[in-house]
C-alpha cells in the first residue's frame, strides 16, 4: 500500500513514538523509510551553553545539526535491525508543516508519521506542536502517534489486528467506498490481514428557533428516522465494500452526541490498534470552532490516528 514513509524524528520525549509506529507500518508494507530531521526542532536549551560561548551565533545551529544527525543515525540503526530500508534527510526551516510536506513530496513519500504529546488542541497550538500545521498543510496522509502509557519500544514490530474507520456524511451513501478514510482503512486492513470496525456518527439534530408544536415534533421525528436510515445505508455499503475486498468488518452507528473522546474510548474498548479518519483540510482553529473530530481524537486516542485528507472533488460536492 505505502511504498515510502517519512518519519519525523523528534527530540525526547517524543523521539520513539513516531519511530515505533512508523517502523511497524513500514515493516508491514515492505516500505522504505525516510527519516526527516527538521533543524528547527533541535533548539539546545540555554543551560547547555556557558554564557561567554553564547556570543557565537553559529554555535546553536552547529549543535542542532549534530543532535539531528545523532538521532537520525540511531533511528536508521533501528530500521536496519528490523530489516527495513531507510535513509535520512536534514533540513532547516521555520514553517515546519509546509517544510515537512515539501520534504515528503521531494522524497516521493506516501505518508508522514509524526509524534504528538497528549496535550489538548489549544495547548498544541500554544506550545508550537508541528501536528496542527502539518495536518492543515498536508495533502498526504498523516499518521499521528502518541507516546501512550504501556506502549513501549518492544511493540514496534506488532501488526494491526483491528482498525477503527470513522465514516462521514459527505457525498452520496452509494459512494461510501470513495471516502478517503474507508479506502485507506481497507487498504491497511488488507496489508495487516486485520478486521475493521466501521463507525458512523449521526449528525446533530436541528433545533427549531420558533416553537411550532406538533409540526416541529413530526418533522423532527421524520428527520431523525431519515438520518438513522442514511447512517445504516452508509454502513451497509461500506461493509459490502469490505466484504468485496475479503476483509471482515463490523459496523456501528453512533449517536449524534458522541464525542471524539467517546470514539477514542471505543477504540480502546474494542481493542483497535489504529484509528483512520478524514480531515476537511481546514486550519487548526477552524477545526476547533466547527467541532471537527480530528483534534479531539489526536488528544484522546491511545493508538495511532491516521488522518487522511478529503479530496478537492469531495469537498466540491
Amino acid at each position: 500500500m505505502f511504498k515510502r514513509i517519512m518519519i519525523v524524528v523528534e527530540p525526547e520525549p517524543l523521539a520513539t513514538a513516531a519511530q515505533r509506529d512508523g517502523l511497524a507500518l513500514a515493516a508491514a508494507c515492505d516500505a522504505e523509510i525516510v527519516y526527516f530531521g527538521p533543524l528547527s526542532r533541535y533548539r539546545p536549551s540555554l543551560a547547555e551553553f556557558q554564557f561567554p560561548e553564547m556570543a557565537a551565533p553559529a554555535q546553536p545551529q552547529v549543535d542542532a545539526r549534530a543532535l539531528a544527525s545523532q538521532l537520525l543515525a540511531q533511528a536508521m540503526r533501528q530500521a536496519e535491525k528490523a530489516g527495513v530500508r531507510s535513509r535520512s534527510v536534514i533540513a532547516p526551516g521555520d514553517d515546519e508543516g509546509h517544510g515537512i510536506l515539501a520534504a515528503a513530496k521531494a522524497a516521493r513519500c506516501d505518508v508522514i508519521a509524526v509524534a504528538t504529546a497528549g496535550d489538548n488542541a489549544v495547548m498544541r497550538l500554544l506550545t508550537g506542536s508541528v501536528v496542527p500545521g502539518l495536518i492543515t498543510a498536508s495533502t498526504l496522509p498523516v499518521l499521528v502517534c502518541e507516546p501512550a502509557p504501556g506502549r513501549g519500544d518492544s511493540e514496534g514490530a506488532r501488526a494491526e489486528r483491528r482498525i477503527l474507520v470513522v465514516l462521514d456524511d459527505r457525498g452520496d451513501v452509494h459512494d461510501a467506498i470513495t471516502q478517503p478514510a474507508l479506502s485507506h482503512g481497507l487498504g491497511l486492513a488488507a496489508v495487516h490481514a486485520a478486521e475493521v470496525l466501521l463507525v458512523h456518527r449521526m449528525p446533530p439534530e436541528v433545533v427549531a428557533v420558533v416553537d411550532m408544536s406538533g409540526f416541529v415534533a413530526e418533522c423532527g421525528d421524520r428527520m431523525a428516522a431519515e438520518m438513522r436510515e442514511r447512517s445504516q445505508r452508509l454502513l451497509e455499503r461500506a461493509q459490502e465494500a469490505a466484504g468485496d475486498a475479503g476483509i471482515a468488518a463490523q459496523v456501528l452507528s453512533l449517536p449524534a452526541g458522541c464525542t471524539a473522546k467517546d470514539i477514542a474510548h471505543l477504540a480502546t474498548e474494542q481493542h483497535c490498534d489504529l484509528i483512520v479518519a478524514t480531515t476537511e483540510g481546514r486550519n487548526a482553529l477552524m477545526h476547533m470552532i466547527t467541532g471537527s473530530l480530528i483534534p479531539g481524537l489526536i488528544t484522546a486516542a491511545r493508538v495511532p490516528v491516521l488522518v487522511v485528507r478529503e479530496s478537492d472533488e469531495t469537498q466540491a460536492r
